[in-house]
């Protein structure tokens, strides 16, 4: 495993509404990237702290784009195949 190369993942499930849901979704790939960083940066947990409740979308891709960038390489991996 190179700490320098993240691999986030969702899988969509047409039998759990929880996995059909687009926020459920992002918030998952933010958490996975999260777990994989040792100091994560500052703004990331000042938008953390100020939307702890349900962040507007918005603010849960700008955490995805900064989180992502603390590597050289992400990857995003979203299945969907058979839903």
């Amino acid at each position: 495993s190179n700490p320098d190369t993240c691999l986030a993942y969702f899988f969509f499930s047409y039998t759990d509404k929880a996995k059909q849901n687009t926020f459920n979704m992002l918030s998952s790939i933010a958490l996975l990237l999260a777990e994989r960083i040792s100091n994560i940066p500052s703004r990331v947990i000042a938008l953390y702290n100020n939307n702890k409740s349900r962040p507007p979308m918005s603010v849960v891709l700008e955490i995805i784009t900064r989180l992502a960038r603390c590597f050289h390489q992400s990857y995003i991996l979203l299945d969907a195949l058979d839903e």
